[in-house]
């Protein structure tokens, strides 16, 4: 519903939709009415080494006409500090070992309790565990003939390697991932794939198969086996849940003595390895960081090149509604409950009005929001694809070919839809 309202700063007339934020656009009052997330010391520091690293990658990549991909000697850089890194786990390994042989003269307990914190911790840190596949039906080329030829498409417009395997996941979000060892697949979340219109789809589907030529280190198996050793020391000496702040629950003396063993004396035996790892992955994680982010760009200019400029930023900047448009999602399940949750996303994004995108693009570069942590702020991405040529796209999605894929994905849509339901009515059963 529109109405007016004068603007308490300049006075100027305001016409806004009450749905939205009412803010003035002569002089951006109430343009950034939200609450900031408070961060401890650390964290502050964390947030402004990166958004220092982010403005100033964005204005290199805006002073090239194309973005580029990380060199040589990036890479071998990055490979030789997640050595450092993987050897120091083997070093602890070879460590306990070498204690339990040369120790003879210990007591035996002592000798093997040594050995085996040793060997838990290699064991603890150690970045080759099993992980939990996105949760979603994958579909194969014989169950989405329609949507995999479009995506062979778009890989050979993009020069890319195809896949054989697509998640369709619920979320607001999209990504390139690993089902299994040369298992490349890429999710697709149908909120977010609700809210674009065919065009931005391309795009979409061409950013994440860009992953695959973007030389993005985060990806590669040692150096992002260093980054997950690397948060495994971290959740190893600073645990999320510290014992002195266990909210007053009942804790047996067992329970206790182990809390304490692990958030006290173990950090204190492990001193000395953590800082060398720290050490190593400050430098690690600041130059993977920036490589990773310069592939994101180069993964939207091939967007571009797949979809056309126009359907490239678009994508872009509808990633700055993704908590409006889940909060959409949410709604429907709770409120419709025989309804399809995602329909109603496209229409509450092409209802914004454009007082409202406007709002959001300055909120963007104010408050530099990202989609994740892994990615450049949203409105930095769409900035650099304006300041590039436009460009038409090399594939189109006509509505005939984009009603066969919407057919294809129309179970996996039924079935992650029922599962929310479960979800979202659980606890209020409960």
């Amino acid at each position: 519903m529109l109405i007016e309202k004068l603007c308490p700063r300049c006075g100027a007339v305001i016409a806004a939709d009450q749905r939205f934020v009412i803010w003035c656009q002569t002089c951006e009052w109430n343009v950034d009415p939200g609450p900031r997330r408070r961060l401890a010391f650390i964290g502050k520091l964390a947030a402004r080494g990166s958004d220092q690293l982010a403005r100033r990658l964005h204005a290199d990549v805006l002073t090239h006409q194309h973005a580029r991909r990380g060199g040589f000697a990036v890479a071998a850089l990055a490979w030789l500090l997640a050595a450092v890194i993987h050897l120091l786990t083997l070093g602890l390994v070879a460590g306990a070992v070498a204690w339990l042989v040369l120790s003879a003269g210990v007591p035996t307990p002592v000798r093997l309790l040594v050995a085996l914190f040793g060997l838990g911790v290699a064991a603890f840190v150690q970045p080759f565990r099993r992980r939990r596949p996105p949760g979603g039906p994958v579909l194969g080329r014989d169950a989405a003939p329609a949507l995999f030829a479009l995506t062979d498409d778009i890989a050979a417009a993009v020069r890319a390697p195809a896949v054989d395997h697509i998640v369709i996941v619920p979320d607001y979000n999209a990504s390139y991932l690993k089902l299994g060892p040369r298992r490349p697949a890429i999710s697709i979340g149908l909120a977010l794939w609700a809210a674009l219109s065919p065009a931005e789809r391309v795009a979409l589907l061409a950013h994440e198969l860009g992953h695959r030529v973007n030389a993005d280190l985060r990806r590669d198996l040692v150096i992002g086996g260093a980054l997950a050793t690397l948060a495994n020391w971290q959740l190893l000496l600073f645990p999320a849940q510290p014992i002195w702040k266990s909210r007053g629950k009942p804790m047996s003396a067992a329970t206790a003595l182990t809390h304490i063993a692990e958030q006290v004396l173990a950090p204190l035996i492990l001193i000395p390895p953590f800082l060398v790892v720290q050490a190593v992955g400050v430098g690690l994680t600041r130059l993977v960081q920036r490589q990773g982010e310069r592939g994101e760009y180069y993964a939207d200019d091939l967007a571009a090149t797949a979809a056309g400029m126009r359907a490239a930023v678009g994508l872009v900047e509808k990633l700055l509604v993704d908590e409006g448009s889940w909060r959409v999602v949410v709604q429907t399940l709770r409120f419709q409950r025989d309804a399809d949750p995602w329909q109603p996303v496209g229409e509450y994004v092409r209802s914004i009005p454009h007082s409202e995108w406007e709002r959001l693009r300055l909120l963007g570069r104010r408050r530099l929001l990202r989609i994740d942590s892994a990615h450049p702020p949203t409105q930095f991405r769409a900035d650099v694809l304006k300041d590039r040529p436009d460009r038409p796209g090399l594939v189109a999605l006509p509505a005939a070919r984009a009603a066969a894929i919407d057919a294809e994905i129309a179970r996996a849509r039924a079935d992650l839809a029922n599962d929310l339901r479960v979800r979202v009515s659980g606890p209020a059963a409960g």
